[in-house]
């Protein structure tokens, strides 16, 4: 084989074994998240592309095979590889197990042609249903930028209306049983220039603590 080929081959192969690593890093870099991060069909898509993972790592083993499969280290580097792939399929057994627990679903939404404000209702296996509210704004193909806003845990429901006396006031009712828990007023002029400088009025309440 030409020395051109192979390395092709063997790039070929970084790539696919490492697509967990920097996949997040360079295709949604900085602030920015893909665009099905808090929506409805999140657990799914994260699921889909957990999975990608380890068939990206199956082809790259064979992306290696075909540039490096002549030399003599090969039975070692084969056996680097498979502790490689196990590790990424228990990495996307854990993720595809995490999201088949979870249950997400968008409880209301309202949608400006610069932002939208996102309800999800998020409950996980043992957890009680708690509400998110969240704004998304300069949004492309793929990415958007996302700040939280506020939550609230112990109702069943939520609803959005836009203020009638306020200028882009939007009123949030978090409610049980139609009775009315808790209200909010969002100022979502002010809140989506902070959205687009990154700045959350309150951090991602899945964010790790440090």
């Amino acid at each position: 084989m030409k020395v051109q080929q192979r390395i092709v081959w063997i790039g070929l192969a970084a790539l696919a074994l490492t697509l967990p690593i920097w996949f997040d890093a360079v295709l949604a870099p900085g602030d920015r998240l893909f665009f099905w991060r808090w929506t409805e069909f999140q657990m799914t898509a994260e699921s889909l592309v957990s999975v990608s993972f380890l068939v990206a790592a199956v082809a790259g083993y064979f992306f290696f095979r075909k540039g490096a499969g002549d030399w003599p280290q090969w039975p070692l580097l084969r056996i680097g590889l498979g502790v490689w792939i196990f590790m990424v399929t228990l990495f996307v057994g854990f993720s595809v197990w995490m999201y088949s627990i979870g249950e997400q679903r968008m409880a209301a939404e309202y949608h400006h042609e610069r932002f939208d404000v996102r309800a999800i209702e998020v409950q996980g296996m043992m957890d009680e249903p708690r509400f998110l509210i969240v704004m998304s704004c300069d949004q492309s193909l793929i990415h958007q930028r996302v700040i939280h806003i506020d939550q609230f845990m112990g109702g069943d429901d939520v609803s959005f209306a836009l203020s009638e006396t306020e200028n882009y006031t939007l009123n949030v009712d978090f409610t049980n049983e139609g009775r009315v828990l808790h209200a909010v007023a969002l100022d979502l002029d002010s809140l989506h220039r902070q959205c687009l400088r990154g700045e959350s009025p309150r951090p991602s309440p899945f964010a790790l603590s440090n």
